[in-house]
């Protein structure tokens, strides 16, 4: 069967194929070279991304904190320092900074005495409730310096209920 052909042809066909085999496998490996830099480069631009969202993030917390501290400072100044002459202050806050869903003050003893909104989603008051066995409430009594949390957990009766950032914390 291969006695039609000239040696001259099988030889030349041959050589092509052991040509083809190496640069086959060269096309295959740079193939995977080229798909592994491509999905390296991509991975390094996703993490650049997630950097700067996380700085973002950051500097908004950092401003946040800064806002809380300001009011803090004003509240202090509020004489008499009643749930009546707070709130213009907490509703004027939320208003500014939309981003706050709630402002409240509480006492040395943990109790709310000024809220905005001041009645809560099933139209109980929000002033009077008692935050003392909180996290936050605990960390800012001991450091003496304001807690911005950007998510927290909150109770719902028996259960704990995780509300995402700025959410209200009942």
């Amino acid at each position: 069967m291969l006695s039609r052909y000239s040696l001259r042809t099988l030889l030349l066909t041959g050589a092509f194929l052991i040509a083809i085999i190496p640069l086959a496998v060269f096309w295959l490996g740079s193939a995977r070279a080229v798909r592994s830099l491509s999905l390296a480069d991509r991975m390094g631009n996703a993490e650049m991304l997630a950097q700067g969202l996380a700085d973002d993030l950051d500097q908004f917390l950092t401003l946040h904190l800064q806002v809380i501290v300001a009011t803090a400072g004003h509240l202090g100044r509020v004489q008499p320092f009643t749930a009546q002459n707070l709130d213009p202050l907490l509703k004027q806050t939320r208003a500014n900074f939309p981003e706050f869903m709630t402002c409240i003050v509480v006492d040395a003893s943990g109790r709310s005495i000024a809220y905005d909104p001041p009645t809560g989603a099933d139209g109980k008051s929000n002033i009077g409730l008692d935050y003392s066995d909180r996290g936050w409430f605990k960390e800012t009594m001991q450091t003496k310096r304001p807690k911005h949390r950007p998510q927290c957990l909150a109770r719902k009766g028996d259960e704990t209920v995780y509300r995402g950032p700025g959410g209200p914390c009942p």
